[in-house]
């Protein structure tokens, strides 16, 4: 019995935890990307941490850590899986000293601050000044938007 209670106690304190921590951090995601303040607070934060969310330009290049989106990229209309959908088009460049592999999360929001549509792109394994296209698996339903992030995904 008190190995049975031991037991649960543990859990129930993972469990706060874990929930503690999710929260948290994306109370802390939500401050990076909302709000007129954010840029120079992303700006700062983006000095920090080199995979922090960026506001971006579509067309613009841009670095997230060991990586740079190259110009000429563009948020676009995907209708290959039924529907239209955000996606993003462009090549990733490996600035870094060893081969590594990209993964960016973009994120589409309108004037209001509500995403809507999210697009996960990663590279083949790149070697040090490498280049390929992004490979991008389109999310949300394709419409007017204000404004793209970008941060390095996990």
């Amino acid at each position: 019995m008190i190995c049975l209670t031991i037991t649960l106690a543990f859990i129930l304190v993972g469990i706060v935890g874990y929930v503690a921590l999710n929260v948290s951090t994306g109370r802390a995601l939500d401050e990076n990307i909302t709000g007129d303040s954010a840029g120079a607070s992303q700006s700062h934060r983006a000095e920090k941490d080199r995979s922090a969310p960026h506001k971006v330009k579509a067309g613009r290049a841009f670095s997230i850590g060991r990586h740079k989106t190259l110009s000429g990229w563009k948020v676009k209309r995907d209708i290959s899986l039924g529907g239209a959908h955000f996606n993003v088009t462009g090549r990733v460049k490996n600035i870094g000293d060893d081969t590594s592999t990209a993964f960016i999360h973009f994120k589409v929001i309108d004037s209001s601050g509500e995403v809507l549509g999210t697009v996960q792109c990663n590279s083949a394994d790149l070697k040090p000044g490498q280049t390929q296209a992004l490979n991008c698996i389109p999310d949300g339903e394709y419409g007017e938007y204000k404004r793209v992030t970008a941060e390095a995904a996990s």
